[in-house]
């Protein structure tokens, strides 16, 4: 409880930091009201939606990409504050896919089995690369709209740091 609520008050204490950036935007539907509206609506909606299921993993191309883009969208969690990287994992399904793949890997390290390491690895890969591809990718993104749209950016940003209360 203690741990939750000093994340909570850390979430609280900055939003008068994003209200500054934001006071001067036009709150419409269609515009910084509306667009904060829908993260909001997102951020509560990937809690209400939390539920596990288990992505079944064939190594082969089509996996390999997608593995790459599962990692480049958990790693824009990191980025983009609000929402869980574990969640957006576990309602893709492939939370417990990775997690066991990284505890394999370190028990094949230990126990020098090279066929269930090498598959390990082959599922880890892809994943790494698409956290590094994401985690600039989404750097990137953020700094482009904070050019061109920072208010709008700002009220997005704050949808998504008022519904993390709700996650945590």
């Amino acid at each position: 409880f203690q741990t939750n609520a000093l994340f909570i008050g850390l979430i609280i204490g900055g939003v008068p930091a994003i209200w500054q950036n934001i006071r001067d935007e036009k709150f419409s539907l269609g515009g910084g009201m509306g667009l904060f509206l829908l993260l909001f609506a997102v951020g509560v909606g990937l809690k209400l939606m939390q539920g596990e299921t288990v992505a079944v993993i064939t190594l082969n191309f089509g996996t390999i990409i997608l593995l790459v883009l599962i990692g480049a969208l958990a790693s824009a969690t990191m980025v983009i504050p609000g929402v869980s990287g574990s969640m957006i994992l576990m309602l893709l399904g492939y939370y417990r896919p990775v997690t066991s793949a990284l505890k394999g890997l370190v028990t094949h390290l230990t126990s020098r089995e090279t066929g269930a390491f090498l598959g390990d690895i082959g599922m880890l890969l892809p994943f790494a690369v698409g956290i590094v591809l994401g985690i600039f990718g989404i750097a990137k993104l953020i700094e482009g709209l904070m050019r061109s749209h920072k208010g709008l950016t700002y009220c997005a940003i704050a949808g998504l740091v008022l519904a993390s209360p709700e996650v945590i």
